[in-house]
């Protein structure tokens, strides 16, 4: 009918089931911090492949929380960063890395050692 969907279904509305139907479906949910996350039911005959979108990372902090001991995170670097410190690499666009770990650094900072946070990454090299 012309029923709007959200109309469809009431307290006390009668419902007809004409067959009993049992379908082995999966649920996948969209990876996103937010809580609009969209959630999918996939057929188990599905054979198709799944292409993850790329996640874009603003801050080494949001690279900690998303890395994970069951799979490497892979990250591609889409900004040139120039280190002003001796001890710490620059980055160029494209340069490829596994994220490991977090774990603490020395640096000379306005020439005293300072103790910070860094993430340690391993870099993928094209060779």
């Amino acid at each position: 009918g012309r029923q709007q969907p959200y109309n469809l279904l009431y307290p006390g509305k009668e419902i007809v089931i004409h067959k009993k139907y049992q379908a082995k479906r999966i649920l996948a949910s969209e990876i996103r911090s937010d809580s609009l996350k969209k959630h999918f039911l996939i057929p188990a005959s599905y054979k198709g492949k799944f292409k993850r979108r790329p996640r874009e990372f603003l801050t080494a902090y949001d690279l900690e929380i998303a890395r994970s001991d069951k799979e490497q995170l892979h990250v591609v670097a889409t900004k040139a960063f120039d280190s002003p410190h001796a001890e710490l690499f620059s980055v160029s666009v494209g340069d490829q890395f596994l994220v490991q770990q977090c774990q603490t650094g020395e640096v000379i900072y306005q020439g005293r050692k300072k103790v910070i946070d860094v993430l340690a990454c391993e870099q993928i090299l094209n060779e």
